[in-house]
């Protein structure tokens, strides 16, 4: 299920900005880029969430953001681990 996808992978977000914020000489600006994604993430994942009807009305709309919620969360791990000094290919 992507809801369920996308909010492990928020999930993941939040760990690794924890992990980043903890790193000594971690670069600020970059960890402030991944807070601001996971901040967009954690509004798209919500708002599916809050609707609790996984897009009756509307299932191409829920699809769409649950996916922009996965990719913002990607994109968010990517810049903690950036702001950390740690790279991952």
């Amino acid at each position: 299920m992507l809801q369920h996808t996308a909010g492990l992978n928020v999930a993941k977000a939040h760990e690794a900005i924890r992990k980043a914020g903890d790193t000594p000489n971690v670069n600020q600006a970059e960890l402030a880029k991944a807070r601001e994604l996971v901040r967009k993430a954690q509004w798209m994942w919500d708002i599916v969430s809050a609707e609790n009807s996984m897009g009756f009305h509307n299932t191409d709309q829920t699809m769409t953001t649950l996916g922009q919620a996965n990719e913002l969360a990607h994109q968010a791990i990517e810049s903690a681990n950036l702001a950390a000094g740690i790279n991952v290919l």
